[in-house]
């Protein structure tokens, strides 16, 4: 791990008490952008985290303190890498009545696409998931579901996985 300290903090993340965000690769800083995790790009622009293209390196910097409500990007198309999730993040998600299509939950990436990359990723905090829908649904410490690569990442959160859903 890095020696510095990320922390989330009403949606901005913070390095060593600084909001200057995760430093590396492409991706500068990582916030929240109306409403939406957006992740800081080289030429000043925010790039949406819910269809993710570019490069993000966290340089093994941990994310501390963060209860998520869903994951850092939702579908990867790029490459993240070098980011651990600290055993005091929760992600607690709800997958909602009525709900289409499969939903898929993890702190780092939810959906990772044929074309995405996620490597040396770690993960230390629960996964928290409340089915109330008849779908079908993955979960995951580091990514939810994978199509395309996944290297060198580990998972030692707890993953709890509860049903609620009636089907008549």
């Amino acid at each position: 791990e890095g020696g510095s300290q990320a922390e989330v903090k009403g949606g901005e993340l913070f390095i060593d008490g600084k909001a200057t965000g995760i430093k590396g690769g492409v991706g500068e800083a990582v916030k929240v952008v109306e409403g939406e995790w957006a992740i800081l790009q080289a030429d000043g622009t925010y790039v949406s985290a819910v269809e993710f293209y570019g490069v993000l390196d966290g340089q093994g910097y941990s994310f501390k303190n963060w209860n998520a409500t869903r994951g850092l990007i939702a579908t990867n198309y790029g490459v993240v890498k070098n980011i651990v999730i600290d055993a005091s993040c929760t992600l607690n998600y709800t997958v909602a009545e009525g709900a289409s299509g499969d939903q898929n939950a993890a702190f780092i990436v939810e959906n990772n696409n044929v074309t995405g990359t996620v490597s040396g990723c770690v993960n230390k905090g629960n996964v928290i998931i409340v089915d109330v829908s008849c779908g079908a649904h993955r979960a995951g410490g580091v990514v939810g579901v994978s199509y395309g690569f996944v290297n060198d990442c580990i998972n030692y959160g707890k993953i709890d996985v509860t049903s609620q859903a009636v089907k008549n």
